[in-house]
């Protein structure tokens, strides 16, 4: 059976190996057709998506890992964010006369934020590699965390996917480092044969035993995903009150109403002059 808007973990029982896919089919849907992106767009946002999901997985707290890229090409900027490792949503800006043929990003940079519910947010930079999110993000693991990392990403019109492996830490003596390298070295070369077409439209058991047979994998039960976005009316209430009430009765006397719109999720919230004084009230 295909599997849809999922993440799934496997293990390498004979070594420390870990490896996760992710596919994003209606959460990835409901991202894109948001807004007229065009195709090239689309895609990025798919690639984004998915490999923030994944990224994910190896997080040991609740909270949410964004990934943004800034630049001063076409793509001013692109965000994607899982939360909790289960809840999905991105967003793009980008010049008005996209020109599919031109790079992406022009001087930009890549970071990896964490946002833990418990505790400060920490901030990674990683190499931007123009329409290449993959070869940063192992780059990324084998510098900064020293853990060996191989990432594929596959996206089309329907559906963002993306597979890894990565080598968990050890505290061995050398000869055992070293079997734990040879180890990596023949998984990772199996996994480079692994095909866009295949991680789009096979079964995971299948791609697990197309590609590792010949090894132990103990899978996990998958995980749903879904997109899901954090506006909500208090929090634009929330805004309203950051402006001062002078300053929104004003801005009501100017154009009728305040409105707040949800650049994620196309939500829009509106208040009138009736609704400022409950917003302004005196807290109990």
């Amino acid at each position: 059976m295909k599997n849809t808007d999922q993440s799934q973990t496997f293990l390498f029982d004979d070594t420390a190996i870990r490896g996760q896919i992710i596919h994003l089919n209606q959460s990835y849907l409901d991202v894109v057709d948001k807004k007229n992106y065009p195709t090239k767009i689309r895609h990025m946002l798919g690639e984004f998506l998915a490999s923030v999901t994944a990224l994910s997985s190896t997080l040991k707290f609740e909270g949410s890992l964004i990934l943004q890229a800034k630049s001063q090409g076409q793509v001013r900027l692109i965000m994607a964010e899982c939360k909790n490792r289960e809840f999905v949503r991105a967003i793009c800006h980008f010049d008005e006369n996209f020109d599919e043929d031109k790079p992406l990003f022009e001087q930009g940079n890549l970071a990896l934020t964490l946002e833990p519910l418990k505790g400060k947010p920490y901030q990674s930079l990683i190499a931007l590699h123009e329409d290449n999110i993959a070869k940063g993000i192992e780059e990324y693991y084998l510098q900064s965390e020293q853990i060996k990392t191989s990432f594929k990403i596959a996206v089309n019109d329907n559906q963002a996917s993306a597979m890894m492996i990565q080598a968990m830490p050890l505290f061995a003596n050398n000869s055992s480092l070293q079997i734990e390298d040879e180890s990596y070295n023949r998984v990772s070369y199996l996994f480079s044969t692994l095909k866009d077409k295949e991680i789009l439209e096979l079964p995971n058991q299948e791609i697990l035993y197309r590609l590792f047979h010949e090894e132990t994998v103990r899978v996990y039960d998958p995980k749903d995903l879904s997109f899901k976005c954090g506006c909500s009316r208090k929090r634009c209430e929330n805004a309203v009150i950051n402006l001062g009430l002078e300053d929104a009765k004003l801005l009501i006397q100017e154009q009728g109403k305040i409105s707040v719109d949800c650049q994620f999720c196309n939500q829009h919230y509106s208040f009138k002059d009736s609704d400022l004084a409950e917003i302004f009230q005196p807290p109990h």
